[in-house]
């Protein structure tokens, strides 16, 4: 810009990257070039706050979705949800998956659907398929192990994981990355985080169920939250809930949304939006 002779730059906000440190702007106050600053500054900050969260706290920005019931179930008692909500609504989950880095679910999910987790038509990234799968269960005849040159899987396995299943994982092309525990014998989503975080991945799209969700909600991981409703009712005491965990106390500790969006989807209704820190 300054060779190019541009007189006047308007920055929305500054690069929170501290190898650059405002440097840029330094640059061209010093080169005479009139710099205005903040001009849609809180616009600017959603638009990057994945890639902020990345250069200041070292870890992704986790997107949690689900799709539930107007009751609020993931799946039946017996545990079959294919499918709760319209193909509208599961067009735009593929389409977040062509924008990601990586798709993440648990062996649970797994092992009950054999999904894919690919995005179909492929979008501008192909995001890695991660697997939080504490001993090794992933089975080699899944269709994520059979569709490798498709996209990567990483299974995310504890430090005890049977050493025998990671090796047929590893032979197989799968990368096994064994992580820390937590207290309930799970690789701890904490120590993940600062692992994706190392690896620059900077948006990771967590399918769930449950249990995966619960763990990155207690944690205080979940970042954005793109939640799909349909028009049915299931009922059921046994049947589950996108979030368990140990979860809250009180309602007026409830983690709200900022500036949330809701869109009508040929009936779904779909809820997107960032979640509101308290430091905020």
């Amino acid at each position: 810009m300054i060779q190019a002779g541009i007189r006047q730059v308007v920055v929305a906000m500054k690069d929170p990257a501290k190898h650059v440190n405002g440097g840029g702007i330094r640059e061209l106050i010093e080169a005479g070039i009139d710099v205005e600053s903040n001009l849609l500054e809180r616009e600017a900050q959603r638009l990057t706050a994945p890639f902020v969260q990345l250069m200041t706290n070292g870890r992704p920005w986790f997107h949690a979705k689900w799709a539930m019931t107007l009751d609020g179930k993931i799946a039946s008692r017996c545990g079959e949800s294919k499918w709760i909500t319209n193909e509208s609504s599961r067009a735009i989950v593929h389409q977040l998956r062509g924008r990601m880095d990586a798709v993440l679910v648990g062996i649970g999910t797994v092992l009950a659907d054999d999904p894919l987790l690919t995005a179909r038509p492929p979008g501008p990234r192909i995001a890695n398929r991660i697997i939080l799968d504490s001993q090794a269960r992933l089975p080699l005849n899944s269709q994520l192990v059979q569709t490798l040159a498709q996209a990567p899987v990483i299974a995310i396995v504890s430090q005890k994981a049977p050493a025998d299943r990671t090796e047929a994982l590893q032979k197989a092309g799968v990368e096994v990355l064994a992580i820390e525990s937590d207290a309930n014998g799970r690789p701890s989503f904490v120590a993940l985080s600062e692992e994706l975080g190392r690896r620059r991945m900077t948006n990771i799209l967590v399918e769930g169920g449950s249990e995966v969700h619960g763990a990155l909600f207690d944690a205080n991981l979940i970042d954005e939250v793109h939640a799909f409703i349909a028009p049915k009712l299931i009922g059921g005491k046994g049947a589950a809930s996108p979030i368990s965990g140990l979860g809250l106390e009180l309602m007026s500790n409830a983690i709200c949304l900022d500036d949330s969006k809701v869109e009508l989807l040929d009936g779904d209704v779909y809820i997107r939006g960032p979640v509101r820190r308290i430091a905020d």
